[in-house]
């Protein structure tokens, strides 16, 4: 109970933080899964990203951000009151994996930034295949969500959430491997088509 009101604390917090520093808009807020599980999928700008999405809705929600974040004296501790936890970002993290994986078992909300990295796809990265795997493996949909803005003293910062993304025709591909970056190209795409 009183990890619960903790909870509600820290989310009110960042949330007046985010509304007055950056005077955040979110807008298509009835695409998010009331109940069920899905993957929050947004395009990756700041290290501001992963509490902005925490506070997008009322649901909890599990953020997957970089361990270092999490290793900051003070700021780990509120930022895992957020639901956020840490992944290895240069080797497979199979604990991070099948944490996330439990995650939407229970019927969770998750959130992955597929660009792995801030501005990814801007330096030529490719989509990292995390949301792609486990987006078929817990047989949820992906949640495309578009940061619009710069994260500037009283700048405005516009997230746009689009529709669900179905992956029902991957459930039974034998060589699903094959078809991630086809997976990957769907979703960037629609985080694309969200831009203002």
């Amino acid at each position: 109970m009183a990890n619960k009101v903790v909870k509600v604390i820290v989310k009110s917090i960042v949330y007046a933080f985010y509304k007055v520093a950056f005077r955040i808009k979110i807008e298509g807020k009835e695409n998010l899964p009331k109940f069920e599980a899905g993957i929050i999928a947004p395009n990756h700008i700041s290290n501001f990203d992963p509490p902005l999405m925490y506070v997008m809705t009322k649901r909890d929600m599990n953020i997957m951000s970089k361990a270092s974040l999490l290793k900051v004296p003070v700021l780990g501790r509120f930022l895992k009151y957020m639901g956020i936890y840490a992944v290895e970002r240069n080797h497979k993290d199979m604990g991070a994996v099948k944490k996330s994986l439990t995650f939407l078992k229970q019927g969770n909300l998750l959130c992955i930034f597929p660009e792995g990295t801030r501005n990814g796809m801007q330096k030529g990265e490719k989509l990292h295949n995390g949301v792609a795997f486990l987006a078929v493996a817990g047989k949820v949909p992906v949640i495309p969500v578009r940061i619009n803005g710069k994260y500037k003293l009283l700048h405005k910062i516009t997230v746009r959430i689009g529709k669900p993304i179905y992956l029902d025709e991957y459930y039974k591909e034998k060589n699903v491997k094959e078809k991630y970056e086809e997976i990957n190209q769907k979703i960037w795409t629609s985080i694309e088509d969200l831009k203002i």
